[in-house]
């Protein structure tokens, strides 16, 4: 069993173990405040100024987090994730541009965050280094038109509640099952059991304003 895993505290379990585990709920608040007070600063200038100012932002932030300390939970992991403000804002503009020029604004994007990672590397973050030029070059696929894209999009809209209600499931699972069990295992399971409870509690909320 993990270490500080209490299954007789399942609340506490959720926002202790491994860590803060909701960190990312206060992440979007502060982020989507930044986002409201950058919109208001850039009301005046031309939308490709708009593009250039975000993307140099969110570019300019990520070799600094080669310099962030061990800070303590969840403060540092809010740190690694600032840079994901300025640069979700860019693809967010980018997506008013022809399929063609959003394409490549996006291959451009994620070169740009490749050498903006070498630093990280260089200062022993090779984890945060990969998320990033990672998750750059997988927002390319969103530019191509892939099989069963439907499907994709209703999965990518269950995300936030996967996201939410996993920890509560993965307890449950180990409540019942044990510890015994592969890693593997647990994770898929507890991804498609909180895939099933966000689907259907988005179902129901979708019927229930349907008979209202």
């Amino acid at each position: 069993m993990p270490s500080g895993l209490d299954l007789s505290n399942p609340v506490g379990t959720l926002l202790v173990w491994p860590a803060v585990h909701l960190w990312y709920l206060p992440f979007v608040f502060f982020g989507s405040l930044g986002v409201s007070l950058v919109r208001m600063m850039t009301t005046e200038i031309s939308r490709h100024s708009e593009i250039v100012l975000v993307l140099v932002a969110g570019l300019g932030l990520l070799p600094l987090l080669a310099f962030v300390p061990a800070l303590p939970s969840p403060i540092g992991q809010m740190a690694y994730a600032i840079p994901t403000i300025g640069l979700g804002l860019a693809y967010g503009y980018c997506q008013g541009k022809s399929p063609r020029q959003q394409r490549w604004s996006f291959v451009a994007i994620a070169g740009l965050v490749a050498a903006a990672c070498v630093p990280i590397w260089m200062w022993g973050e090779p984890i945060v280094a990969i998320a990033y030029t990672g998750s750059s070059l997988l927002m390319i696929l969103y530019t191509v038109r892939l099989p069963r894209s439907r499907f994709l999009r209703r999965l990518g809209g269950l995300t936030l509640g996967i996201y939410l209600v996993h920890p509560f499931v993965m307890l449950v699972l180990l409540k019942f099952l044990g510890p015994d069990h592969p890693h593997w295992f647990y994770a898929s399971m507890t991804f498609v059991l909180a895939g099933l409870m966000t689907w259907s509690v988005r179902h129901i909320h979708r019927h229930a304003r349907m008979i209202i």
